[in-house]
């Protein structure tokens, strides 16, 4: 039963993750429309690129389970990030770059935080190797990070 308990758990900290990138995606690919952002565009592609392969990894894991994502367990945290992406759409110039690095930078603590959870609860879960499916990369979310902080500056 406990074994059960534990999967679960370790089954929700990815969903976690795979929701959490999905949501990063759908708006990092919103602004490339907008202007502010153009210069911007091959950092934000490669960026949601990047997470479009960590998703396909995701999905891997959960085919490997038998397990199915699910958004019901998220949906109060992505719209907690919902309510930090709205000031990007409605405020111009250096805000606008604050309060993308703020958003990028909570979502990727979140995908952090359940990673960490996710490898602590997949005890429960027999030769499985969580190495090659990299459920959280700091470097994804970095780079881009580093070039809105240096428009940022500028």
């Amino acid at each position: 039963m406990e074994d059960q308990i534990e999967r679960g758990d370790f089954i929700r900290f990815v969903n976690r993750i795979y929701y959490l990138n999905s949501h990063l995606i759908e708006r990092l690919d919103e602004l490339k429309s907008f202007p502010s952002f153009t210069h911007l565009q091959k950092n934000i592609a490669l960026t949601i690129s990047s997470m479009e392969s960590q998703i396909s990894r995701i999905d891997r894991l959960f085919g490997t389970l038998g397990a199915v994502n699910s958004y019901s367990d998220c949906a109060q945290m992505i719209a907690f990030l919902e309510n930090l992406f709205t000031p990007i759409q409605s405020t111009e110039n250096k805000a606008r770059y604050l309060s993308l690095i703020d958003y990028i930078s909570v979502a990727d603590c979140l995908i952090e935080e359940s990673a960490k959870l996710a490898i602590i609860s997949s005890s429960s879960i027999p030769k499985l190797s969580l190495a090659e499916y990299k459920l959280h990369d700091p470097t994804i979310i970095q780079s881009l990070k580093s070039s809105l902080q240096i428009e940022l500056c500028n």
